[in-house]
């Protein structure tokens, strides 16, 4: 076998020392997959909850815009008739299912509403004289009217919506969540009301404030994310849910969440139901004007789970190729340098036999001379004799 020179061996220990650092590389990343597995879920749990958040905002600051709007308008045609106002919010709000109410009220506690709470209407009218209330009623559509007199009962200016906006000294629309009473009576915990201060010429009368009142769940619907891999949530401050709840699989994890919300680190990646480690959750605050709501999503992570144990599969078999020309390369490597050596014995065993043999032919050619002498030497005595 061709004897390996220096330089040929130092390539194959290099090639060898190379592939163990290949596997070393590949052991240490395999021994992370569930570290890098967790990382990248926590990265789509962020995104997620980030656009969700985004998209959220989006979605109430159009409608606050709409406000500034309808705010500005009036602002700059004071004293603006009933029927004026009637015949301008309308067209609001059938173009806007979201908004169940519109509102403006002023500093003497008069207030002009006009109500869609479900497929029925009602425009009201509230003129404060003294201790007495004149109330005009009834459906716009019919025009069936009346007109009552009754003691000062709800005042609009003791309303949550009301104070904000004052206290927001007309800088911009101020959101705030219906009062737990009138909660309770217009729809439950998914009413979200937004106004605005308008300031006029000083004169009375002229500090008023017009107020959306809308369904958190209409207004949120279409942005919410939901489907079999992805739900989202919106909360109000109390903890209770503004959007649609989803009735899937993901519904049933979302009560769960909430039942045991307070054993949850929410602020961070945490698991919505013991014993299932495919779904992941997170939530964050949801910041607008003048209030506080709280927004989630859940996400099922099966999908990184199978991307991830196909890689490491991938890596396994790339792992067990590169032991595999390592092994084969060190055994051609030990072969060759065992062909080597009993090379080397053989021509250390073939000089020496050589030399054993060169000794014994000169031993024998000394002894074949030393027999001719003595047999010449012997003749010459019998040729004497």
């Amino acid at each position: 076998m061709r004897k390996l020179h220096v330089s040929e061996r130092w390539i194959i220990m290099g090639i060898a020392l190379l592939m163990l650092l290949v596997l070393a590389i590949l052991a240490r990343v395999l021994g992370n997959a569930q570290e890098r597995e967790q990382n990248l879920s926590a990265m789509l749990l962020g995104r997620a909850l980030a656009d969700q958040e985004q998209r959220l905002k989006l979605v109430a600051e159009t409608y606050a815009k709409d406000l500034r709007q309808e705010a500005t308008y009036i602002r700059l045609h004071p004293g603006l008739s009933d029927s004026a106002l009637f015949e301008r919010w309308l067209p609001l709000l059938q173009d806007h299912n979201a908004i169940r109410t519109i509102t403006l009220a002023d500093e003497q506690g008069n207030a002009w509403v006009l109500d869609h709470p479900d497929s029925s209407w009602q425009w009201q009218v509230t003129k404060r004289q003294d201790s007495t209330i004149i109330t005009l009623v009834g459906d716009p559509f019919r025009r069936d009217t009346m007109a009552t007199q009754r003691p000062a009962s709800t005042d609009p200016r003791e309303t949550n919506w009301y104070s904000k906006a004052v206290e927001s000294h007309g800088m911009e629309p101020v959101w705030s969540e219906a009062d737990q009473g009138s909660a309770n009576e217009a729809g439950g915990s998914g009413v979200l009301q937004v106004s605005e201060l308008l300031l006029g010429n000083g004169g009375p009368g002229t500090l008023q404030v017009l107020s959306f009142s809308m369904s958190g769940e209409e207004m949120f619907n279409t942005v919410v994310n939901r489907g079999p891999n992805l739900s989202g949530l919106v909360l109000n401050g109390r903890w209770q849910a503004i959007s649609r709840m989803d009735t899937a699989d993901m519904g049933a994890a979302w009560a769960q969440v909430l039942q045991d919300r307070k054993n949850l680190d929410l602020d961070q990646p945490f698991r919505p139901r013991e014993g299932d480690p495919m779904l992941l959750g997170r939530m964050g605050p949801l910041h607008l004007p003048g209030t506080m709501l709280h927004t989630g999503v859940i996400i099922c992570v099966g999908e990184v789970h199978q991307l991830n144990k196909q890689r490491s599969v991938g890596l396994w078999a790339l792992m067990g190729l590169l032991t595999l020309l390592s092994l084969l390369l060190t055994l051609v490597f030990l072969q060759t340098r065992g062909a080597e050596r009993r090379e080397q014995q053989q021509t250390r065993r073939s000089k020496q036999q050589a030399r054993h043999l060169e000794k014994v032919m000169t031993e024998r050619e000394m002894l074949d001379r030393e027999v001719h002498h003595r047999v010449k030497n012997n003749l010459q005595v019998v040729s004497s004799l």
